[in-house]
């Protein structure tokens, strides 16, 4: 009985991973996000725009930040976005942003009810920095002696 139990697990598992590749390999490759650009930050908050994939059911925004010698690790702000648009706030203060765009294939996985994600290669990357701007159309409006 042990015997037939063993077997007919690894039998299932065989079935499960054939199906997950039956299904990531007839997923179409939507190619690489393109024309990336940032908007130059203000009031903390950034602007991303990029090229529309005709076949792309959405796309990731990654985004990692540094002082110019050190950056963190990069960090997921959105994995469901179906725009070619997205607003960035809250950036500090002197730091330097690097935002990547990935674009995206739902594939659904036959018998098991799911959904997958097939990634592109990330866009290439377009970095700002938040820096305050310059003072411009300071008056005197009056003087005391």
């Amino acid at each position: 009985m042990k015997k037939l139990n063993k077997s007919l697990l690894a039998l299932i598992i065989c079935l499960v991973m054939s199906i997950m590749l039956s299904a990531s390999a007839s997923a179409a490759d939507v190619g690489r996000v393109t024309g990336l650009k940032a908007s130059a930050a203000n009031n903390n908050i950034v602007t991303l725009t990029w090229n529309s994939i005709a076949d792309a059911d959405g796309y990731r925004v990654e985004y990692r930040y540094g002082n110019g010698t050190k950056y963190s690790a990069w960090a997921t702000l959105t994995d469901t976005l179906q725009a070619t648009t997205y607003k960035v706030g809250n950036l500090k203060m002197g730091y330097t942003y690097i935002f990547r765009v990935t674009a995206y294939d739902e594939v659904r996985i036959p018998f098991l009810g799911g959904v997958s994600k097939d990634f592109s290669t990330p866009s290439l990357e377009v970095s700002v920095t938040n820096t305050l701007g310059k003072v411009s159309g300071l008056k005197v409006a009056t003087t005391t002696p």
